[in-house]
C-alpha cells in the first residue's frame, strides 16, 4: 500500500473495472475522493495542491485544471475540465491527476478515458 491513497473519478463515477468516459461538448467534473496519508496516521490529506491534465495518447496536453479541496470533506478534491472542441468520439485520452504536498508529489494517477456523447 502506498503512503497516499484516494479514489479518482470523472463523473458520473464508475468503480471496479468499468471504463471511465469523457463527455463531448460539455464540461467534465473530475473528482479525487478520499485522499489520505499514512504519514498522518491514515488521516485525510486536506491541504494538497491537486491538478488534472487531459492528454492525447501521444502526450500532448489538451487541457488542465486545478482541483480544489471540498471544504468539510474527507480528502475530496474537485476540478472542472472545460469544453474541449477537439475531442473525437471513440478516441482514447489520458487524464493525469497529481497531488502535491509542498514540492513533493504524494500521489499520481494516469487514467485512460474514451470520449463519448452523453447517453442520458
Amino acid at each position: 500500500m502506498s503512503l497516499f491513497s484516494g479514489i479518482p473519478s470523472i463523473l458520473p463515477r464508475y468503480e471496479g473495472k468499468a471504463d471511465m468516459e469523457l463527455f463531448l461538448a460539455q464540461q467534465n467534473l473530475v473528482v479525487l475522493d478520499g485522499l489520505r496519508s499514512s504519514l498522518l496516521g491514515g488521516g485525510n490529506l486536506n491541504t494538497a495542491t491537486t491538478t488534472v491534465d487531459l492528454l492525447t495518447l501521444a502526450g500532448v496536453t489538451l487541457s488542465a485544471a486545478t482541483m480544489t479541496y471540498a471544504a468539510g470533506s474527507a480528502g475530496r478534491y474537485e476540478g472542472t475540465l472545460p469544453v474541449i472542441t477537439s475531442l473525437v468520439e471513440g478516441t482514447e485520452y489520458f487524464a493525469q491527476i497529481q497531488a502535491l504536498s509542498g514540492a513533493t508529489t504524494v500521489a499520481y494517477w494516469k487514467l485512460k478515458l474514451t470520449a463519448v456523447n452523453r447517453r442520458e
